[in-house]
C-alpha cells in the first residue's frame, strides 16, 4: 500500500519536490515518513510482542454540485485526526485522499471504536462553506487492522488494513442499494 501510494504521490507536482517526510498541506507525515515509523513499530511488535493497529481513512468531498473550486478538506481531516489520537499514536497523510493512523498499544476492540468514532466525526461537521454559503462536508470510509504476528512486513500490515477498508466500501454500497429503494417499504423479517 505505502509503496503504491508513494508512486501515486510522485505523479503530483508537489511530490516531485524533495520530500522532507512531511505533507506540505497538513504538516503530517507523508507516505515515506509514515513507512519509516511503521517499520520501526513492526520491529517493536515482533521483538516485544507489543500491540498496535493500523487505521486507514479515505476521504471525498460529499458535494458534487457545488459551484466554483472547492477548498481541500485535508487540513480539516488532519485536525480531526490529531485531536482524536493519543500522544504516542502517529497520523499521516499517505496520499491526497488517504490518511493513516498507527495506534500504538491498541487492542482490536478499542481500535475499531476509535476508527468508527473518528470516521463519524469527519463526516458530521462541515469543513468549509462554498461561495454561496452552503456547508461542505467530507465523506469518509475507514478500515482498521490490529497487528498480528504474521504481519512481518509493512506490506502485509497495510494489505490487512486495505482489506478492512474494502469491506467498508462493500457495506457502503449495500446501504446505497437499500436507500435507492430496494429495502424501502418492504416488511421487516427477522
Amino acid at each position: 500500500m505505502l509503496g503504491k501510494l508513494k508512486k501515486q504521490d510522485q505523479r503530483t507536482p508537489q511530490a516531485q519536490q524533495p520530500s522532507d517526510g512531511l505533507d506540505p498541506e497538513t504538516g503530517l507525515l507523508d507516505a515515506a515518513g509514515f513507512q519509516a515509523v511503521l517499520e520501526r513499530q513492526l520491529a517493536r511488535d515482533l521483538r516485544y510482542g507489543s500491540t498496535s493497529a493500523l487505521a486507514l481513512f479515505e476521504i471525498a468531498v460529499a458535494e458534487r454540485d457545488a459551484t466554483g473550486p472547492l477548498p481541500s478538506p485535508a487540513p480539516f481531516v488532519a485536525g480531526v485526526l490529531q485531536a482524536a489520537v493519543r500522544g504516542a499514536d502517529v497520523v499521516a497523510r499517505v496520499s491526497p485522499v488517504m490518511f493513516a493512523v498507527l495506534l500504538i498499544e491498541a487492542k482490536a476492540e478499542g481500535a475499531a471504536q476509535f476508527t468508527e468514532r473518528v470516521r463519524t466525526r469527519i463526516g458530521s461537521a462541515p469543513y468549509a462553506r462554498d461561495a454561496s454559503g452552503n456547508s461542505l462536508y467530507v465523506r469518509a470510509w475507514a478500515g482498521v487492522a490490529p497487528w498480528q504476528p504474521e504481519f512481518e512486513t509493512v506490506e502485509r500490515y497495510a494489505r490487512a488494513a486495505e482489506r478492512s477498508l474494502m469491506a467498508t466500501y462493500r457495506g457502503y454500497e449495500a446501504a446505497q442499494e437499500w436507500f435507492r429503494g430496494e429495502g424501502l417499504n418492504k416488511p421487516f423479517s427477522a
